[in-house]
């Protein structure tokens, strides 16, 4: 599923309502606040229990090479 979408957010809750990871897409994100451009990119939220999670699946769903540098 993560690799069907150009941004990926994983939302998780926390003590004041909800939280918020970029688990793919980060650069495109960067580059949408940069700009004032109207691209279209696909996108969705999957949720998961808490951070730790949300950061476990940014790495499991990461290219090998980034995985094998950590």
């Amino acid at each position: 599923m993560i690799a069907a979408y150009d941004v990926v957010l994983a939302i998780f809750p926390v003590d004041d309502g909800m939280g918020l990871h970029v688990i793919k897409g980060k650069g495109i994100l960067d580059q949408i606040a940069t700009s004032r451009t109207h691209a279209m990119y696909s996108h969705t939220a999957i949720a998961v229990p808490d951070l730790a999670h949300a950061e476990a699946l940014k790495f499991l769903t990461a290219p090998v090479e980034q995985r094998i540098a950590a």
